[in-house]
């Protein structure tokens, strides 16, 4: 353990040294910054350059000023209004690019727009609900969504999955789509092969242009049975998703409540019996408390709002419980660690948590100790504070 603090340690000086961390219910930004700048908030408004990379986290995000070098964003709505010089990795709601981006974008969002003025340099990997692209992509475009639209223009390939596929732009290279319906509209040109899978069968493409050969190939068809790379790759994208979403959770934890956790993991060592009292009776008492609140006509309001907060608490209750034992020895070792450090040691202690709740009921126990004894620390914090007049 001492080794990993150490090498994390030497690797993250110089990036500590050139970081910021800002939070808030309303961010704004409106002085350059010279280096690397984390923000969370409710909602974040970008007016300046940032000279590194920019992490933010928020309900609504709008980037008006340049970042140049990486955007790693995720958030309700986020419109990108200028330019990012190197990638950006985008989770969201909805999202809109106004702007030139440096090299790749990868993307998962319910609604993603790609305006006119926007210019992707790199690769477009995109996955979503609905997904429309008017502007410029001048590498590959990976697709799978719901509904797709490419009505700009796309450098080299494309390969898309998904319901509903539309084509009414310029295609560089070849093609490959599988969908339920596929549209060439007339504005359509594909440089290269066209080759495709409808549930429908083969079909008769009377619109756009196809310098290639138009194939009907089946082994695009959606496959019942995935072939091992094809769930690996899956595995693979998912466990990226989850390490960018875990962190980016962990940020925005760390950065409103920093000062909270570091005050509440006092008591994480303290009367441990009595801690973990508090939480059996948090994790199995609120749900009674819900029922019996569902029970009573007018309790129906208090009861769903309990319940939303319950299970929120749930859903986060690994994040919470990691960064409560990463400041608890961080305060052993008199608050040394800068928050970024705090932040990575917690998302290593997530992951050892979800190893050990792999092994049958052993590893459920644990899980469900660390919960119990982390909410029962908080709860044990608060009512302490309570009887000595703190807030």
């Amino acid at each position: 353990m001492k080794k990993l603090i150490i090498l994390i340690a030497c690797f993250s000086v110089f990036f500590i040294g050139h970081s910021q961390f800002k939070a808030g219910e309303q961010v704004t930004i409106n002085d350059p910054f010279e280096g690397d700048l984390y923000v969370a908030g409710g909602t974040v408004d970008i007016y300046a350059p940032i000279m590194g990379d920019l992490v933010v986290a928020g309900g609504e995000i709008i980037v008006s000023d340049s970042i140049h070098e990486d955007l790693l964003v995720a958030g309700g709505q986020i419109n990108l209004m200028a330019p990012v010089k190197d990638d950006i990795r985008a989770a969201g709601g909805d999202i809109t690019i106004h702007s030139i981006v440096g090299d790749d974008l990868l993307v998962f969002a319910g609604n993603i727009l790609i305006k006119r003025d926007a210019m992707i340099k790199g690769n477009l990997v995109v996955f979503g609900g609905n997904i429309k692209s008017e502007g410029v992509i001048m590498g590959d475009v990976y697709g799978y969504g719901g509904e797709i639209d490419i009505s700009g223009s796309v450098g080299k390939n494309v390969n898309l999955k998904g319901g509903n596929i539309r084509i009414n732009g310029h295609v560089g290279g070849s093609a490959e789509i599988a969908a339920d319906h596929i549209d060439l509209a007339n504005d359509a040109i594909i440089q290269g092969d066209f080759n495709y899978w409808t549930e429908k069968g083969e079909q008769n493409f009377n619109q756009g242009t196809v310098n290639g050969s138009i194939n009907f190939d089946s082994d695009l068809a959606f496959d019942p049975k995935p072939s091992p790379w094809w769930l690996g790759g899956m595995a693979v994208g998912f466990f990226i998703y989850y390490v960018f979403a875990a962190f980016l959770l962990l940020l925005v934890i760390q950065l409103i409540f920093s000062r909270q956790l570091e005050v509440a993991s006092s008591s994480l060592m303290t009367k441990i019996g009595e801690n973990i009292g508090y939480g059996f009776f948090y994790v199995f008492g609120v749900p009674v408390l819900i029922i019996i609140l569902f029970g009573l006509f007018i309790g129906i309001p208090i009861g769903l709002f309990i319940l939303f907060l319950y299970v929120f608490s749930l859903l986060f209750s690994y994040s919470i419980a990691s960064l409560l034992f990463i400041h608890h020895i961080n305060r052993q070792r008199e608050n040394t660690w800068p928050p970024v450090i705090i932040v990575l040691l917690a998302l290593g202690c997530i992951f050892i948590l979800r190893i050990v709740t792999f092994i049958p009921i052993l590893g459920w126990l644990i899980g469900l100790l660390v919960v119990v004894w982390t909410y029962g620390s908080l709860i044990s914090h608060y009512l302490k504070n309570r009887k000595v007049g703190n807030p």
